[in-house]
């Protein structure tokens, strides 16, 4: 009997376990797509010259995980991400967590009758969403700043962990 009961509280330890970090990475994962979803919406009114408090991207509060539990937050840590590599990061996981979050971008060009492609991505069979793709994540870094695209190259390079 004492054998089977230190099993279950075992396995409820590990289920316990599994759950707190499952709420870490949901709680830091919500709070970089909540950012993602502020810099395209600034990226986008800057691009269409909208009206926007903001001058630039970097110039939205970034959110802290560095002190924060869970893979994700360890990911980002261990590779020591830069801001713009956490963008690209969040980005590549949107079709997963959030797609959604994209649709703005399928936004047509009514001058052209189709897609803006500077907005970069993809659609797929099988999925109702935009799959972002290296130009999307140029998009939303650099906007039409050639120096900025330029510079950001090295993030898609085969020597960057991402690879």
């Amino acid at each position: 009997m004492d054998e089977r009961n230190t099993c279950s509280r075992m396995e409820l330890t590990l289920q316990n376990s599994i759950n707190i970090i499952l709420q870490q990475n949901a709680q830091i994962l919500n709070q970089e797509l909540e950012w993602l979803r502020e810099v395209i919406h600034v990226r986008l009114a800057l691009h269409f010259e909208q009206e926007t408090s903001y001058q630039s991207i970097d110039q939205l509060p970034v959110p802290y995980v560095l002190d924060a539990e869970g893979s994700y937050a360890d990911f980002v840590r261990e590779h020591r991400l830069s801001v713009e590599e956490r963008l690209v990061l969040i980005l590549a996981l949107i079709p997963h967590l959030k797609p959604g979050l994209l649709d703005v971008m399928l936004t047509k060009n009514h001058d052209y009758d189709r897609r803006y492609s500077e907005f970069g991505g993809v659609l797929l069979d099988g999925h109702l969403g935009l799959v972002p793709t290296a130009e999307t994540a140029m998009f939303i870094l650099a906007g039409e700043d050639l120096e900025k695209r330029l510079y950001y190259q090295h993030i898609f390079n085969s020597q960057h962990p991402f690879f």
